[in-house]
């Protein structure tokens, strides 16, 4: 009988050695984000969207976010992305909606996730450039960080969530004091 309990408590210590250490560790989805980043120029429009590889994960239906990392993945899914993405976002010269043409997606240099972009052509004498959001709006805790610059220089930096929708960047001179006169 002490045979049997000893062998039994031998087993039992096994088991649960071989359990404790081969439970891999728990990884969490940080934060659904989203960054947005608006580059202008006098006749155009550079839009960078970087979004969480799990939120692009879940629009395309992937199975593993990790895939997002791979280049050539992301160079074969980067269509469909931004398809699914464009839909989610309006990026308005003013108060008319820009046709953003895709441009490329890859990797996000940083690993933050995976980065999508667009380019469009701007009409002369633009007053004010708008980003309207937040990309994932039914995810309660989505932030879109959104920079505009013009020429180098910071126009906005926002974040938008589902109570703060827009970020805007008026223009210098008389079209972008007729924008800021038109908006109040």
């Amino acid at each position: 009988m002490l045979f049997i309990l000893i062998v039994s408590l031998a087993l039992r210590r096994d088991a649960f050695e071989s359990l404790l250490f081969a439970v891999a560790p728990a990884r969490a989805h940080d934060v659904s984000y989203a960054h947005a980043e608006l580059v202008q120029t006098a006749d155009s429009l550079r839009l960078s969207l970087t979004v969480h590889p799990h939120d692009a994960a879940m629009l395309l239906r992937v199975p593993l976010p990790e895939w997002f990392e791979d280049a050539g993945f992301v160079s074969r899914a980067g269509a469909a992305l931004a398809d699914s993405l464009v839909h989610r976002f309006a990026v308005r010269a003013d108060g008319r909606a820009l046709g953003l043409t895709h441009a490329g997606a890859h990797p996000d240099a940083q690993g933050r996730g995976v980065t999508v972009e667009w380019a469009a052509a701007l009409p002369r004498a633009m007053g004010v450039l708008e980003f309207n959001g937040p990309v994932f709006p039914l995810i309660a805790t989505h932030q879109t960080y959104v920079t505009i610059t013009r020429d180098g220089e910071v126009r906005t930096q926002d974040v938008l969530t589902a109570s703060h929708r827009s970020a805007r960047a008026f223009a210098e001179g008389t079209s972008g004091a007729w924008a800021v006169w038109r908006t109040f």
